[in-house]
C-alpha cells in the first residue's frame, strides 16, 4: 500500500538532508488495536480502560471520566513509551495521538491502536507527528465515514500514512524544543482563558447590581414586588409532541439552538408550514420576547428574540411574553442575573433530568422598578456590555492566534526548520535499516525460528572493515546496475550489521548516494 499524500501538509520529497520519507509501519515493531468491554464502571473499581476521550485535543493522555474494567479482562496492556492512536471517533478527532507515560495496569479499547516503536525512534516525536495530521485535517479527509463515527484501519495507518523520519538524535532535539514552545503557548492560552473567566464574573456582577438597583441611581421605594407572571402577558412552553419534520419549512428550535445565549439557526430542524399555521399565536415567539431553557443541564439560559423570522420551539424551552409593565430587555436582564439562576435551580424537579415546571417559573419573585428607571438601567447595561464584548472578542482572537501559533510550531518542527541538522547524527536510512532488521529478528523469534543445520565444512570467512576496499558497497551497486534498498545491499555485502552501517556511513556522499526513490541507494557516477 503506497503512502497517500492527498491533503498531506508537506510537499512530497522535500525534506532535509539525512531525513527519509516512509510510512508509519516502517518505524514500528508492532501495531495492535484494543478490545471492547460491555462491563465497566466509573467508580474506580478495577483497571482503567482507555477510550478515545482518554486522549485530549492537545494530544495528551487524560484519565478524566475514564471507565474501569475487571483486572483480568482482555490480555492487552499499555507500557511506558507506547503511542496510543485514536482509530475511531468523530471525524474531526480521528487520529488524536498521545504517548503513554507512567502507566499503571492500563487496558485500551478497540477504538484505540497501540503503536510500539523500533529502537532509536522517539515516541514523543512519533505521537506529535500523528497528532499534527489530526490537527490539520489529514485524517478527517482519509478516514472511513460511518453513520455516527469515522475510522482509520490499522492496515491503512501502517501502510498508507506518510511519515517524515529524521535521524534519532534529531528527533530528540526537535521534541525537546517543541515541548518547551508548546508549554509557553499553553501558559499564554490558559492566562487568556482565565481573563475571560474574570470578565464573565464581572458580567454576572453587573447583572446582579442592575437587578438590585445598585448600577444606576434608583429610588428603591418605588420598586414593586411582583411575580414573573405579573410582568408577563403569557408564560408558556413549546409543543409537547414530536412534530413532523421536512427538509425545508419553518424552523423548529431545541435547547441546542439557544445554549450559546443567542438564537442559532445554523443547525435547525424544520416543520411543515401547515403544522406551524395550527400553532396558537401565544406560542409563537415575536421580536422582544424572551426564551428560557427549562430542562436538563442547560437549564437557566435566557435569550432575547431579536429577529422577525418565524419559528417554533420544543417543550424544553419556555416563552416569556413581556407585558407593558416591563421593558423587554429588563426582563431578559432579570432572567440573566445570578440570583434568578440560583432560584430556578432550587425550584427544579427530577434528578436524572432537572426540570423547571411552568408553575414554578411563573411564581418567581421579581423587584420591578418604574419604567423610566428600567430604561436607564438597560441603557447602562448596553454601554457596559458593549465595552465588555469588545474586550472579550479581542481575547478570543488572541486565543485563536495562539492555536494558529501551535499549528505553525508543529509545521516548523516537522519541516526540519525548528532545530539544526548535525551530520554526526547519521541518517534516517541507517535508522530505518536497523528497525527493519530488528523487526525481522523479532518475527523469526516469534515464529520459533532456529538456524538450520548445515554439513560440517570450512566456514566462509566473514568480511571485516579491514578487508573492504573504500568502494566496496559502490562496486556492488555498479554490478547490479540499478538502485538497491538498504536491506538488499546489506545482504549482498555479506557484512555484519555493525560493519555494514559503518561502511555505509563511510561511503555515503562519496561512492554511494541516496536516490529519489525512498530508501534506495545507487553508486555515484
Amino acid at each position: 500500500m503506497p503512502a497517500d499524500y492527498r491533503q498531506y501538509p508537506f510537499a512530497q520529497g522535500r525534506h532535509p538532508r539525512g531525513w527519509a520519507e516512509t510510512t508509519v509501519g516502517q518505524v514500528l515493531l508492532g501495531i495492535q488495536s484494543g478490545f471492547s468491554s460491555g462491563k465497566h464502571n466509573q467508580t474506580g473499581e478495577g483497571i482503567p480502560h482507555l477510550r478515545p476521550m482518554s486522549v485530549s485535543p492537545l494530544g495528551e493522555i487524560t484519565l478524566e471520566g475514564v471507565r474501569y474494567i475487571a483486572p483480568d479482562a482482555g490480555g492487552l496492556r499499555l507500557t511506558e513509551d507506547d503511542v496510543l492512536f485514536t482509530n475511531t471517533s468523530s471525524t474531526a478527532w480521528v487520529g488524536k495521538t498521545a504517548v503513554v507515560r507512567r502507566p499503571g495496569n492500563w487496558a485500551f479499547s478497540n477504538h484505540m491502536t497501540r503503536l510500539r516503536l523500533g529502537t532509536g525512534m522517539n515516541p514523543e516525536f512519533v505521537a506529535r507527528q500523528l497528532h499534527y495530521l489530526c490537527m490539520c485535517g489529514y485524517f478527517a479527509f482519509h478516514c472511513k465515514k460511518h453513520i455516527n463515527q469515522s475510522s482509520i484501519a490499522g492496515q491503512q495507518l501502517a501502510g498508507g500514512i506518510p511519515f517524515r523520519c529524521p535521524p534519532g538524535p534529531e528527533q530528540t532535539r526537535i521534541t525537546s524544543k517543541l515541548t518547551r514552545l508548546l508549554k509557553r503557548e499553553r501558559n499564554l492560552r490558559e492566562a487568556l482563558e482565565a481573563l475571560l473567566g474574570l470578565l464573565q464574573d464581572y458580567r454576572a456582577a453587573v447583572f446582579s447590581a442592575a437587578c438590585q438597583g445598585r448600577l444606576v441611581r434608583c429610588d428603591k421605594r418605588k420598586w414593586k414586588q411582583l411575580t414573573l407572571e405579573g410582568v408577563c402577558s403569557k408564560i408558556t412552553d413549546g409543543d409537547h409532541q414530536p412534530p413532523p419534520q421536512v427538509p425545508d419549512g419553518i424552523a423548529f428550535l431545541t435547547i441546542g439552538n439557544i445554549s450559546s445565549g443567542r438564537l442559532d439557526f445554523s443547525e435547525t430542524r424544520f416543520v411543515p408550514k401547515k403544522y406551524f399555521a395550527k400553532i396558537k399565536a401565544v406560542r409563537i415567539p415575536k421580536r422582544n420576547d424572551v426564551l428560557y431553557s427549562i430542562v436538563g443541564a442547560s437549564l437557566g439560559i435566557p435569550v432575547l428574540v431579536n429577529t422577525d423570522r418565524q419559528f417554533c420551539f420544543q417543550r424544553h424551552i419556555a416563552l416569556l411574553k413581556p407585558s407593558t409593565a416591563i421593558v423587554p430587555k429588563f426582563l431578559w436582564l432579570f432572567m440573566s442575573s445570578p440570583e434568578t439562576f440560583q432560584q430556578t435551580w432550587t425550584r427544579t424537579t427530577g434528578a436524572a433530568q432537572p426540570t423547571l415546571p411552568l408553575s414554578a417559573l411563573r411564581s418567581l419573585p421579581i423587584s420591578l422598578p418604574p419604567l423610566a428607571e428600567q430604561m436607564r438601567i438597560v441603557a447602562e447595561i448596553d454601554r457596559r456590555l458593549s465595552a465588555l464584548t469588545g474586550i472579550e472578542n479581542e481575547i478570543r482572537n488572541a486565543i485563536e492566534q495562539t492555536s494558529q501559533l501551535r499549528t505553525l510550531v508543529f509545521h516548523h518542527a516537522l519541516s526540519g526548520s525548528l532545530v539544526a541538522q548535525d551530520e554526526s547524527d547519521g541518517t534516517a536510512l541507517e535508522l530505518l535499516a536497523r528497525i527493519e532488521h530488528e523487526r525481522l529478528q523479532r518475527a523469526k523469534e516469534a515464529a520459533g525460528w532456529r538456524k538450520p543445520r548445515t554439513p560440517k565444512k570450512e566456514p566462509l570467512p566473514m568480511l571485516t572493515l579491514e578487508d573492504i576496499k573504500p568502494t566496496h558497497l559502490a562496486d556492488i551497486l555498479r554490478q547490479h546496475g540499478r538502485p538497491l534498498d538498504a536491506r538488499a545491499l546489506w545482504l549482498e555485502s555479506q557484512l555484519s550489521v555493525d560493519d555494514f552501517y559503518a561502511q555505509l556511513k563511510k561511503e555515503l556522499g562519496k561512492g554511494v548516494r541516496e536516490t529519489g526513490t525512498e530508501r534506495h541507494l545507487e553508486a555515484k557516477a
